[in-house]
């Protein structure tokens, strides 16, 4: 986005609550009577895949309260990538802010067809989940659906939000009391209340046919005819996230002499600096799968035997699919954010250079012999919270 967009958004974010707040003031919301809801709008447009997947157990309990009832997202261009076909979802809107703002200013046309479209759509429920920030766009686009419950945050952990005024039932949020709240759990705090609280925490994402069947030949290639395989993910957007590549590349070599694993690695499009460390060391004594479609990786993950990953994306896409998954962390709370089942370990350093590669050895030889001895049946996890590895 250009530097201009860039100021104008912010601009705007300063100026459109003292506009608007007037036009969409909300009256306080009234008990919810789950026979009246027919159509319920998530709206999740930040783009971390992580806090994204963590919506799924919060739609899972929509679907159980209000069985009778469409439920429709509303997400950017990749959340919406990853929650395509998903088997909670009747109908998925991508919202992409660069198609409304542009380097002379809002594109009006397009804004009005938007809060057209979405107020033709007569959503009796809209709920914007919000853990880590509130964002003023989303608060705006709930407002414009006119729906008459109309759930936000009033505020998270004692900060007020700016556009509370938007919802008809603003919530106050705090988890500063309870830090290890799982962040699915803080999702479904927004609609405590109004539906029974989500039994299965586990992550969730829906494959068609045709998108697992075209991963065969990949997975065969990187098999190459091995009793196990293993994928690793070693980079992530932030360093203090990142396990060092020497480990990777040790853990690498220990699993395929060890266990007789082929290993891939699967490189996105800012771990080029990971991927040339793990080259520099590794050489071609692995494979590796670069900058493929979201989908096309989550495709592949499924056929796995386990992923090991770094605190990221891949990590909850991993266990989306049923992957057995080691999850490394660094200085991120990993009983709010690992993967939830028992499929998924997390082992945490601080900094992560602390992880021994031992330890992960270990975890590993233990979980693939796991797999050995067991049918895999492609479950998505399972109750509970996520638990550490222990010595």
């Amino acid at each position: 986005m250009s530097r201009t967009v860039r100021r104008l958004e912010l601009v705007i974010r300063r100026l459109l609550p003292v506009v608007t707040r007037r036009i969409f003031r909300s009256s306080s919301g009234g008990p919810l009577e789950a026979a009246s809801v027919r159509r319920i709008l998530i709206i999740r447009q930040h783009n971390q895949l992580g806090d994204m997947l963590c919506v799924v157990p919060l739609l899972r309990a929509l679907r159980a309260s209000i069985p009778g009832a469409e439920i429709d997202l509303l997400a950017s261009p990749v959340n919406a990538d990853i929650m395509r076909h998903h088997c909670l979802l009747d109908d998925l809107l991508v919202y992409d802010k660069r198609e409304y703002l542009g380097p002379l200013g809002i594109r009006i046309g397009r804004v009005r067809r938007l809060v057209k479209d979405l107020r033709a759509r007569n959503y009796d429920l809209v709920a914007v989940p919000s853990t880590v920030s509130m964002s003023l766009t989303s608060d705006l686009l709930e407002a414009v659906t006119g729906a008459p419950m109309r759930f936000g945050p009033g505020s998270i952990d004692g900060v007020r939000n700016p556009g509370a005024s938007f919802y008809s039932n603003a919530v106050d949020l705090d988890w500063r009391s309870s830090p290890t709240r799982h962040q699915t759990l803080r999702n479904a705090d927004l609609l405590e209340g109004v539906v029974e609280p989500p039994e299965d925490l586990s992550h969730e994402l829906t494959l068609t046919a045709s998108e697992i069947e075209a991963a065969k030949d990949e997975v065969s290639r990187l098999r190459q005819g091995k009793a196990h395989l293993v994928a690793i993910h070693p980079g992530a957007g932030k360093p203090p996230n990142r396990w060092p590549a020497r480990h990777f590349a040790r853990l690498a070599r220990q699993l395929a002499s060890e266990m007789g694993a082929a290993v891939f690695a699967t490189i996105g499009p800012m771990d080029q600096e990971t991927q040339q460390a793990l080259e520099d060391d590794l050489g071609k004594e692995i494979e590796y799968v670069v900058n493929k479609p979201i989908r096309t990786i989550a495709s592949i993950l499924s056929y796995v035997d386990l992923l090991v990953s770094n605190d990221t994306g891949i990590m909850h896409v991993g266990a989306a699919v049923g992957v057995p998954v080691i999850s490394l962390f660094g200085p991120t709370e990993p009983r709010q954010w690992a993967p939830i089942g028992p499929r998924s370990r997390y082992i945490q350093g601080n900094p992560m250079s602390a992880i021994t590669v031992e330890k992960v050895v270990s975890l590993a030889t233990r979980m693939l012999s796991e797999v050995s001895t067991q049918q895999r049946g492609g479950g998505k996890g399972g109750r509970g919270l996520p638990r550490e590895h222990k010595r």
